[in-house]
């Protein structure tokens, strides 16, 4: 992994050895700006490929490239923002050091842990647990005065500059008024932050929110996650005509049991037969799925064409008819992750298929079966707000 420096398209030895305080920002602002750059390039050329690409592999290829390219635009900008400014430096800098040049960004999300008011004051971690009211105290004082400094100078360089003339002049007194600005929002930062944790109770509320944040940030990581994973990138609403719901009089499950030990229990409870605009039939099962989840006996409705007799064990043997197809579609198929990204496509979990070399893979290319899935369930909610508009008169 890299550090901020490498990010942008340096290191801190180049950073180190440029002069004036005004050539190094200019400097890490021309990098940052010339990665971006390229990167919305690459990313450009990557959507305009995905309009015309037709290959169903090639398309989940560019989309897993976009979303790359968008991350890394992100980390650009975040890396930018630890290294911006002789302040930020230093202490990213310290850290850097102290760490043997170990200290990498591996991820956005660990902006909660950094911008957070501990940093804005410069805290390091281990200084959090025992701060005392008049230590943040101190810590406001002397970084607002650091920077009250920095400005009163600028300011004097800024009435210099404007004695000048000619093209030099005026870069260069954008460059004092943009370092001005900088500082004076440096400034708000820190005294938003020190309201935040000025005293022992606020610490504490603030704590209590920076774990609740933490959280949140987690779970929405892993919804989005399971999103970008499982979502069927298209559907193709022309494709059906028409859908039936057929609901099934005897629910016969079946329970599989997967390695961790975790018992699946599958009910077929019916399925949506379908007809294409090419008059060709079709039909998806609806499964009741119940596990165990935190604890929890929970239940979802998800779709498939499951192959019961393969799931079976001979009553003589008591050898499983397809033992391959057994584990796959317990540890895989039917895995929590396959099961909550399913909600991204109205509960459809595609098919289990084999490829040549006999390994099975899950199969999310018939889309038809989820335009079937799509259409039945909009038909459904449709129908139920009818019901209820008409009940409500």
């Amino acid at each position: 992994m890299k550090n901020a420096y490498e990010i942008i398209g340096t290191n801190q030895y180049v950073v180190d050895k440029l002069a004036t305080e005004d050539e190094k920002y200019m400097f890490l602002l021309r990098k940052k700006k010339t990665r971006i750059e390229m990167l919305t390039r690459k990313l450009d050329e990557r959507q305009d490929q995905l309009a015309s690409i037709k290959d169903y592999r090639r398309e989940l290829k560019l989309q897993e490239e976009i979303r790359n390219l968008e991350y890394e635009i992100q980390l650009v900008d975040y890396a930018y923002s630890l290294i911006a400014d002789s302040e930020s430096r230093e202490i990213y800098n310290a850290s850097l050091n102290r760490q043997g040049q170990s200290d990498q960004i591996e991820d956005i999300s660990r902006k909660v842990d950094i911008d957070n008011a501990y940093r804005v004051l410069s805290f390091l971690h281990d200084e959090v647990t025992n701060l005392s009211d008049e230590e943040v105290l101190r810590r406001k004082d002397i970084l607002i005065e650091q920077h009250e400094k920095s400005i009163e100078m600028l300011k004097n360089r800024l009435e210099e500059a404007k004695k000048g003339s000619g093209s030099k002049r005026f870069r260069e007194i954008e460059s004092i008024k943009g370092n001005i600005a900088l500082r004076e929002n440096k400034i708000k930062e820190i005294l938003s932050a020190y309201n935040q944790i000025a005293t022992k109770e606020k610490r504490s509320a603030y704590n209590r929110r920076l774990i609740s944040l933490r959280e949140n940030e987690s779970s929405t990581s892993r919804d989005q996650e399971l999103k970008e994973k499982y979502q069927v990138p298209y559907q193709d609403n022309n494709l059906i005509r028409q859908v039936v719901w057929e609901p099934f009089d005897n629910h016969n499950q079946i329970g599989i049991l997967r390695e961790d030990g975790t018992k699946v229990t599958i009910e077929p409870i019916g399925r949506i037969a379908y007809r294409n605009f090419q008059n060709i039939t079709g039909e998806v099962t609806a499964y009741r799925i119940f596990r165990n989840l935190g604890g929890k006996e929970t239940w979802d409705i998800c779709y498939s064409n499951l192959s019961f007799p393969d799931l079976y064990k001979n009553p003589e043997t008591g050898e499983f008819e397809n033992e391959e197809y057994y584990k796959y579609v317990a540890n895989n198929f039917l895995s929590d992750d396959n099961i909550e990204g399913s909600r991204y496509n109205r509960g459809y979990l595609g098919e289990v298929n084999v490829e040549k070399e006999g390994r099975y893979f899950t199969d999310l290319r018939n889309i038809e079966e989820l335009t079937a899935i799509t259409k039945m369930t909009e038909k459904y909610l449709k129908e139920e707000k009818e019901e209820g508009e008409e009940y409500e008169q």
